[in-house]
């Protein structure tokens, strides 16, 4: 039997005044929900989309479903239908890893053709989410023969496959851009039995790199230190022992910097390195330096951390990026693929006023590291 006390405290809830705090409240409970009780509530979630008026079908989403999809694994297993059916297929997210039924839906409409370009849009991208061996087909054979209705889409259609974290090359097979694993990088006072001078193992965060970089001078700071050798980040399967990912402040905010990584994990100034027209205001930069995160919890899906359901707490090591724009995986300059993502740092976990978010990559085959920034 399904234990329903959470179930109950949580439509309750949700039926209070909505404030940052409530939407903080419900984030919460949906953490702590079981697959079971978070089945039920997706489909309350499909009764109050039916019962409640338009204006508030985006609560029903922001408040009940994305979290759902987000937070607790299956939860909307037995719901996709009902979405695709109500026209609720933003954001797209909701649809990873969906049902082969709700595949054939997707794929089913697309072939019929879909008159509004807001929802063939969606349409596309939940087709892409979906991520099984089918939409891997369908991809790779639209690179080739694209359907007549991809000169509709804003962009280019192997984008699509991209935001949903993986894509395919010529010959078919398709790469990851994210981890399913993903850790959360928690401030080191808050970690169990830790003491909050103690230096992280397995991931140093922001430690000073003994480089300056060559465009503004500017101390290069280490922003992670991941030992790939300790059973917690194996996932990564970095193919080395370690692996320092260096960066400048300054400039990772202006473009994609690059790092070549030697055989023992270091990191230097890559000559791959393009220099833009702007690397932002002059003056001092401050450079943090106490140990302040370190390997946390893990989380209990890649998407814990989505921008559309928190944007507290989102530094992590492994999972989806949360994407403050658009999704941005740069290319490896060496093989000129997209290079997966490796763990994010939202500065406003390190620093009273910080703002925007640090994202990290690594090739392993071409042994190079990347940085960009995004902020809202």
């Amino acid at each position: 039997m399904v234990e329903l006390g959470l179930v109950d405290t949580f439509k309750a809830l949700y039926r209070s005044p909505h404030t940052r705090r409530t939407t903080e409240r419900l984030l919460a409970l949906t953490r702590e929900l079981s697959t079971d009780q978070g089945q039920i509530l997706a489909a309350w979630a499909i009764e109050l989309l039916d019962a409640e008026g338009e204006n508030e079908r985006d609560s029903v989403i922001d408040a009940v479903i994305l979290p759902l999809a987000c937070a607790v694994p299956n939860s909307l297993t037995h719901v996709y239908i009902d979405l695709i059916e109500r026209r609720v297929l933003y954001p797209s997210v909701l649809f990873h890893n969906a049902t082969i039924d709700s595949r054939k839906l997707l794929a089913r409409r697309l072939r019929e053709g879909i008159d509004d370009e807001y929802e063939l849009r969606d349409t596309v991208q939940a087709f892409a989410w979906v991520d099984d061996s089918v939409v891997h087909s369908a991809f790779s054979h639209w690179q080739q023969t694209p359907p007549s209705w991809a000169t509709r889409l804003w962009l280019p259609l192997q984008s699509y496959p991209v935001a949903a974290g993986w894509y395919v090359t010529g010959d078919g097979m398709r790469h990851p851009l994210y981890h399913q694993t993903c850790y959360h990088l928690a401030p080191t006072a808050s970690v169990e039995g830790v003491p909050s001078t103690s230096v992280s193992e397995p991931v140093g965060v922001i430690t000073l790199h003994e480089g300056h970089c060559p465009w503004c001078d500017l101390r290069l700071v280490t922003l992670f230190d991941l030992h790939g050798d300790t059973p917690k980040l194996a996932f990564l399967d970095l193919g080395i022992d370690r692996l320092c990912i260096a960066m400048c402040v300054r400039c990772t905010g202006y473009t994609t910097i690059y790092m070549d990584i030697d055989t023992q994990g270091d990191s230097r100034w890559s000559r791959y390195n393009v220099r833009p027209d702007y690397l932002g205001p002059t003056g001092e930069y401050r450079l943090p330096t106490e140990q302040k995160l370190m390997l946390g919890p893990p989380r209990r899906t890649p998407f814990e951390a989505h921008r559309y359901i928190t944007d507290r707490g989102i530094s992590q090591i492994g999972g989806y990026p949360t994407w403050e724009q658009d999704a941005r995986f740069p290319t490896c300059p060496i093989c000129r693929r997209l290079m997966p993502f490796i763990g994010q740092l939202h500065w406003t976990d390190i620093e009273e006023f910080g703002a925007g978010t640090t994202y990290a990559y690594y090739c392993r085959d071409c042994r190079i590291a990347a940085t960009n920034y995004e902020s809202s």
